[in-house]
């Protein structure tokens, strides 16, 4: 209809497009969490060197342990695609689910504090539904094959730390938003 005006549609384009934003952005942190856990878990960027010095009966042999970043920061890059298939995937779809939910929750809220710490929990318990994902999936042929790896077992930590770290960085275009999208329903 022209003439009509369509600024509750714009209003609402607006608020998905946030929600949408921060939570490709929540996705791309899981990923590189992920990757880095996986990374240091595998044990890349540490070597065992052994160095004999001497010859015959004076002979010595030293054992050094390193720790090379250079090399662990290329296992976290080279395990990124690998972590995006199925870490990044998850929490893409649960911030989404969670953005929405905040977003919601913004308008009743007064404090960014909260809005922040209510993040962290939500991220926490929408993270411990991982493993029902990768059975969902079909990553794992059912529960009785899962096998919780160390990733696995700290993705709600995981969860909590991307949830947390969006809501540093969104909460006051949240606020906004959801200020500009009028007042608030009482609360019950």
């Amino acid at each position: 209809m022209i003439g009509v005006n369509n600024d509750m549609g714009h209003t609402k384009l607006r608020s998905f497009g946030l929600i949408l934003e921060a939570a490709v952005f929540g996705a791309v942190i899981a990923t590189v969490i992920a990757a880095a856990a996986m990374a240091l878990f595998g044990g890349a960027g540490s070597e065992d060197r052994i160095t004999t010095v001497g010859v015959g009966a004076s002979r010595v042999t030293n054992r050094t342990h390193t720790w090379n970043p250079i090399e662990y920061g290329k296992a976290t890059l080279w395990l990124c695609p690998f972590a995006a298939v199925s870490c990044g995937s998850f929490a893409l779809i649960a911030a989404l689910s969670g953005g929405g939910l905040m977003y919601r929750r913004a308008r009743r809220l007064r404090s960014k504090a909260r809005f922040t710490v209510e993040a962290a929990i939500l991220g926490f318990l929408l993270a411990c539904l991982f493993p029902f994902f990768d059975v969902w999936t079909g990553q794992v042929q059912g529960i009785q094959d899962l096998r919780y790896t160390a990733v696995d077992m700290l993705a709600p930590a995981f969860g909590c730390l991307c949830a947390w770290t969006c809501a540093l960085f969104y909460r006051k275009r949240f606020f906004a938003a959801a200020a500009d999208n009028g007042p608030s329903a009482p609360v019950r």
